[in-house]
């Protein structure tokens, strides 16, 4: 078994389906968990929060969509299912990039990871019972392990030194705000840490706008171990490609990056 796979595995123990990669397998396990009429009523409402707030910088099309769910955790892991498979493979990648750090971190956070299955496959690849914390403004998540630290807050709000060692967040924040996640990332992080962030950053203004931020707060992309990823998404049979970026607050980062200056695997 490869170690996608067993990510894969992990995430169904954790309550997830990775094969609602396949439609039909989705759209039957939504009509057999709400009700033919509740789940196309679901699926409409999900459509029209896609089609009227993507690309709209003052909503999270995310958390909007998690706020469907109305409190239901499982409902809530169904949804966001479709689109685990691309959180396993961008992980599995987050893995490869600490396999070549040597780093034994003794704190782990994770900025917006729903009920922290990343920090628990963390806390068992490093081994070395680290304190876990999870910062995840949806109230409906639970969280796989009773070790895991929540703060069931904004951000804006985090004002806590953590003195995170290793700080992590996959699709965490909306391309075109990055600003609260790095604000988060630089309180809470401890001197000569990391930050490991995948973003859905589809353009280099949008690149070019979080690398000017994170500079003005101390942080610095390290060009040698960040790349480009690319995937093919499944259940909408689309090509994705996405940053995987390695920040550091001890490196001096002195030139604004385009996405090609990145190298693609």
């Amino acid at each position: 078994m490869s170690d996608l796979e067993i990510i894969k595995s992990k995430l169904r123990n954790y309550g997830y389906y990775p094969e609602f990669i396949n439609k039909p397998k989705y759209f039957a396990k939504l009509k057999s968990y709400l009700g033919i009429k509740r789940a196309n009523n679901l699926l409409d409402e999900i459509d029209l929060i896609i089609s009227s707030t993507y690309n709209v910088d003052h909503i999270d099309t995310e958390n909007e969509i998690a706020n469907v769910a109305k409190g239901d955790s499982d409902l809530l892991k169904i949804i966001y299912s479709t689109d685990i498979d691309t959180s396993a493979f961008i992980f599995n990648e987050m893995l490869n990039t600490l396999d070549d750090l040597e780093i034994e971190p003794k704190v782990i956070s994770d900025l917006g990871g729903a009920n922290g299955w990343s920090l628990q496959l963390l806390d068992e690849y490093f081994n070395l019972n680290s304190d876990l914390f999870l910062i995840e403004q949806n109230l409906t998540w639970g969280k796989v392990s009773e070790k895991i630290n929540v703060l069931n807050i904004d951000y804006n709000q985090v004002s806590t030194k953590l003195n995170s060692e290793l700080t992590i967040s996959i699709f965490g924040v909306p391309h075109n705000r990055p600003e609260s996640l790095l604000k988060c990332a630089s309180t809470i992080m401890r001197k000569d840490s990391f930050l490991l962030i995948a973003l859905r950053i589809p353009e280099n203004a949008s690149f070019a706008n979080l690398q000017r931020i994170a500079i003005t707060l101390g942080l610095g992309i390290i060009k040698e171990k960040s790349r480009r990823i690319r995937f093919t998404n499944t259940f909408d049979k689309s090509i994705q490609t996405f940053p995987l970026l390695l920040i550091s607050n001890s490196f001096n980062q002195n030139e604004i990056l385009k996405l090609e200056d990145l190298k693609l695997n």
